[in-house]
């Protein structure tokens, strides 16, 4: 199992890994141009969560995850995962490290 922080998905809980490198380049575009919203980026956010989960729990599918997962559990773990993949600055469970991206 891969360090991460416990989310909620369908009310159980399942632990959330930063993105692995290929995941942060798939979605980099999306993440820089502020393409994150529940408007326009639903698709984005529920993918970059699954892209994420899978990594703990291969077994789980984007339908699986679409049907158990609320609005509302989608949004709380995009914060999560931003910050635990280093596209926002922060604490992570490996000690303070502040993000190079995004900064002067």
């Amino acid at each position: 199992m891969i360090d991460g922080e416990t989310i909620k998905v369908g009310g159980e809980d399942k632990v959330l890994p930063p993105l692995n490198w290929k995941g942060c380049k798939k979605f980099f575009g999306a993440i820089a141009e502020g393409g994150l919203s529940l408007v326009t980026g639903a698709e984005t956010m529920v993918e970059m969560v699954h892209t994420a989960l899978v990594r703990n729990y291969p077994e789980l599918t984007i339908d699986q995850l679409e049907e158990n997962a609320s609005p509302g559990e989608i949004m709380t773990a995009i914060p999560v995962l931003l910050r635990l993949s280093g596209f926002v600055q922060g604490e992570t469970p490996g000690g303070s490290v502040e993000s190079p991206i995004g900064t002067a």
